[in-house]
């Protein structure tokens, strides 16, 4: 999200005395998140679940491959110390 982005999906705290929440929550679901600004600061963001499911789903893929990495990493590390080769492996089987 740039600049232009974040300042059209902000909405300030005060809306909500003003507007009904349902409103407020459709424009969520048609964008995906919006910034709430109180104090001239961003307080929180509201995010459609669809939205939300979304993030989780990438963080979690994300873990998942930082894992798989960190175990390729390490039995590289560990072939190294031992001066073995994938080829040394590949007689082992």
């Amino acid at each position: 999200m740039d600049l232009t982005d974040a300042i059209k999906n902000s909405i300030p705290v005060s809306l909500f005395k003003f507007k009904p929440a349902e409103e407020i929550f459709s424009d969520v679901k048609k964008c995906g998140a919006k910034i709430v600004i109180k104090d001239d600061l961003p307080e929180c963001i509201l995010l459609s679940p669809a939205e939300y499911v979304k993030i989780m789903e990438e963080l979690d893929y994300l873990r998942q491959e930082k894992l798989i990495s960190d175990d390729r990493l390490s039995s590289d590390t560990l072939l190294d110390e031992l001066d073995l080769s994938d080829e040394d492996l590949n007689m082992l089987d």
